[in-house]
């Protein structure tokens, strides 16, 4: 980088920050180019959920500036043209070389802003009305209006916190699992 600053984001979850904050940064750079910082392979897979999301990302504005990092590296002309991602398991680094540049400046506003929209749906589903641990029954589809004999009895075993969802892992007294989305309970109820 040239001059480089890395501005850091607390979050529980950086890789789902990392990619909603290259949404971010395509909605201004629309041909951006994102890569794994290590491989050089896109990551156009982990962009739909498809594939990992790497630890280290570079988000080049266009293949023409992706082609002068790698042919000139760090010089005058490149600066504030690439955004580095460096992500470990509480924080995103977001690494720039001005971050005082407007471009940049709105940039560093947005992931502070789903930062903040994170933090505060956080703090909303503190009251949800599952813990891990928690005995859960699922109801059957085909017999949601039968006898608790129909339900299949579990315990929640994990939670899979996300962005824009959050979800449940439940094992079962059967010994299945079932993953749940906190928005979809209506297939799952707690037991008292």
């Amino acid at each position: 980088m040239i001059g480089r600053h890395d501005i850091l984001f607390e979050t529980s979850s950086p890789p789902e920050l990392a990619l909603e904050a290259i949404k971010v940064i395509r909605l201004t750079w629309s041909t951006a180019i994102i890569e794994d910082a290590l491989t050089g392979d896109s990551l156009e897979q982990a962009m739909l959920g498809l594939a990992k999301t790497p630890e280290h990302i570079f988000i080049y504005r266009d293949t023409d500036v992706k082609k002068s990092w790698e042919v000139n590296g760090a010089v005058p002309e490149n600066r504030n043209s690439m955004v580095h991602f460096v992500w470990d398991e509480k924080t995103l680094a977001v690494i720039v070389d001005d971050p005082n540049e407007k471009i940049m400046q709105d940039f560093l506003s947005s992931i502070g802003q789903i930062v903040s929209d994170i933090s505060q749906l956080r703090l909303e589903n503190l009251n949800r009305p599952w813990k891990i641990n928690d005995r859960v029954i699922r109801l059957q589809a085909a017999d949601r209006h039968h006898d608790d004999s129909s339900f299949k009895h579990g315990v929640i075993i994990r939670e899979d916190a996300g962005i824009s969802r959050d979800a449940v892992v439940v094992l079962f007294d059967d010994g299945t699992q079932g993953t749940y989305l906190d928005n979809g309970l209506e297939v799952e109820k707690k037991i008292k």
